[in-house]
This record gives C-alpha cells, sequence and structure tokens, in this order.
C-alpha cells in the first residue's frame, strides 16, 4: 500500500520536490523509529530545557572567565607586566632566538623586571644587576628551589643531585662534599696545567674559525 502511493505521489510530483520531501520524511521516520526503540517521547518541546541549560551553563562559564581575566582584584600583589601573549601558547611565538637581544629589547619597553608566559609555565625575567644581586645573593634561599623537568628527574633520579635538590640538610652535605673534593685548592692545583690546555685549545679554535669569517657559537666550547 504505501509503495502504491509512493509511486502515485512521485508521478504527480515534480523529482526535486519529490526527493525532498522523501529525504525529509525518511529521516523523520527514522528518528521515530530510533525513539520508539529507545522508548523516549521525541517532541520538539522535550528539547527546550536541556538547551536552555546548556546555553545558561555556558554563559555562566563565559562570564566567570571574563570576570577571572580582567575584572577581579588580586588579593596578593600584581605580578611584574607581561607582553602581549596568547590564550596558550603565551609569548613562545614572539620570542626571538637569540634571547639576550629580546630580552633587552623587552626590559626597555617593560622595565627590568616583567614576567613571560612559556605555554603553562610562568617565568620572571630579571635584567637589572642590582635586582639579580638581590635574588642571587641576599635572598638566594627563597629563590633558590625550581621546579624539576622530566628530563633532569630521570637522569637526576627524581632531581637529587646539587642542582636540582631543594635547600636542606641534603643539599648542604652535597655542597660540602662538592667543595671539598671537587673545588678545594689541591684538586684545582692538580688539574691546573689540563684547564689551561683546554683553554689555549679552545683559543686557537674561534680564532681560526674566526679568521675563516665564521661566526662561532659560545656554546661549542662547553662541551
Amino acid at each position: 500500500m504505501a509503495k502504491t502511493v509512493l509511486k502515485n505521489c512521485k508521478k504527480a510530483i515534480p523529482n526535486e520536490v519529490f526527493n525532498g520531501c522523501y529525504s525529509t520524511l525518511r529521516t523523520k521516520e527514522i528518528c521515530y523509529g530510533f525513539a520508539s526503540l529507545c522508548d523516549f517521547p521525541i517532541s520538539p518541546s522535550s528539547f527546550l530545557p536541556y538547551a536552555a541549560a546548556a546555553a545558561a551553563a555556558a554563559t555562566a562559564a563565559a562570564i566567570i572567565i571574563i570576570y577571572k581575566t580582567f575584572f577581579r582584584r588580586p588579593s596578593s600583589p600584581p605580578l611584574p607586566p607581561c607582553p602581549f601573549r596568547l590564550p596558550i601558547v603565551g609569548n613562545l611565538p614572539f620570542l626571538d632566538p637569540n634571547l639576550h637581544s629580546c630580552f633587552a629589547q623587552l626590559s626597555s619597553t617593560h622595565g627590568p623586571i616583567f614576567r613571560l608566559h612559556l605555554g603553562s609555565k610562568l617565568a620572571i625575567i630579571i635584567t637589572s644587576p642590582s635586582l639579580s644581586r638581590q635574588i642571587l645573593r641576599d635572598h638566594d634561599p627563597t629563590f633558590a628551589n625550581r621546579d624539576v623537568p622530566a628530563a633532569a628527574s630521570t637522569i637526576t633520579y627524581g632531581g637529587s643531585d646539587i642542582v636540582w635538590n631543594p635547600i636542606g640538610p641534603t643539599w648542604r652535605m652535597l655542597r660540602r662534599i662538592c667543595v671539598r673534593e671537587m673545588l678545594s685548592p689541591t684538586n684545582l692545583d692538580a688539574v691546573y696545567h689540563l684547564r689551561r690546555r683546554e683553554l689555549r685549545s679552545a683559543i686557537r679554535r674561534r680564532g681560526s674559525r674566526r679568521r675563516c669569517g665564521d661566526v662561532p657559537h659560545c656554546a661549542e666550547y662547553h662541551n
């Protein structure tokens, strides 16, 4: 019976109109059939509460994010100034490979202390000798601890060496051992000729590359 009705409609209605109406009817038939299998009544009014709840939740989340980003008054002292950054990657796309030149340019704009967002990490950049002296000498215990990267944690067995170990009894013991066994005057005098030979070799390599017109990279001489 249904096939006969469809054939008669197809003869009386143009193909474009029939195909559009048939696809619409077919889609509704599938939706209502799926709803009957799931025992869930489908009607336009049944979706309105869910759509309203989703819209309200999205609006509330957007308002909270905007408020925390732009209008909230911080309870702690304000952070140093920061150049323009992107939401996820931060300032990474805007950094020049020559970081010393990039930091000098940023310090002329934002002052001797500013912050950079390196992805999810916050970095504070100090370009003033007086501020560096206060951080590295006067307040060294406060600023000495640092986050251990994953690679350093793997290599140093969880950051247990003198570089990544937080200040405490273990670090002080490691420092005493390092000073006594490696940096004592006796040990430094014992390797004086080796240090002198390596320094002269580095100067010769640097001079030869300079004469060839190549610009040497200082990091090559730390290997």
